[in-house]
Order: structure tokens, then C-alpha cells, then sequence
């Protein structure tokens, strides 16, 4: 295997992931993501997403235009929002998906 490949039960989850279509054949790789309901996301998340799209790109799947999203309900830590601002990664936080006032039942935390 690739030496891009995530290794242990945890980094090797990935929880979004979202492709374009094409008929009935699976389009192009458009995004792959993780998401945090209770811990504050860090780069080590955007890090384990980065591995994850190395690996893949190394299996011969076209990277060359899927975004890393990181959704995550308890908040962003300063690097990641540098790399958001830098154009490496979307950050999605409830307010975000749903609008402020419209953040869903049992979302507090």
C-alpha cells in the first residue's frame, strides 16, 4: 500500500464524502470531509484529510478538484481557520449549514 495510507481505526474514518454524477456511473470526487459534534476541530483533522486525499490520488481516483470540509459543532482552532482563509478547507459549523436562528433541536454544545 501507499505510504499516503491513513493507518489505525481512527484516521483511517472519513465522514463525508460526496460525488458528482454521471448517469449511473459515480462522477468525479467533489469533496471529502469529518465531522466534530463535541470536540474543537484542529489541523490534525485537516491533516488526517490531507492523507486520506493523498491516498486516494494514489489509487489513481482524479483529486485534482475535491474541497476538504470540516464540520464541526464545538469550533475551529486558529490554524484551521487560517488554512479556511487560505483556501485549503471549508469549515462548516452549525450556523453555517442551518443560519443562526436556525440551528437544529439538541444542537446546544
Amino acid at each position: 500500500m501507499s505510504g499516503h495510507e491513513p493507518s489505525g481505526h481512527e484516521s483511517a474514518r472519513v465522514d463525508v464524502v460526496v460525488r458528482g454524477g454521471r448517469g449511473h456511473r459515480p462522477g468525479p470526487l467533489l469533496s471529502i470531509g469529518l465531522t466534530s459534534w463535541a470536540d474543537r476541530m484542529d489541523t490534525a483533522h485537516l491533516d488526517r484529510l490531507r492523507g486520506h486525499l493523498a491516498h486516494l490520488a494514489a489509487l489513481g481516483e482524479d483529486t485534482g478538484r475535491t474541497r476538504l470540509v470540516c464540520y464541526g459543532a464545538a469550533g475551529f482552532g486558529r490554524g484551521l481557520r487560517e488554512a479556511e482563509a487560505d483556501g485549503e478547507v471549508v469549515l462548516v459549523s452549525p450556523e453555517r449549514l442551518y443560519g443562526e436562528d436556525r440551528r437544529p433541536a439538541g444542537g446546544e454544545g
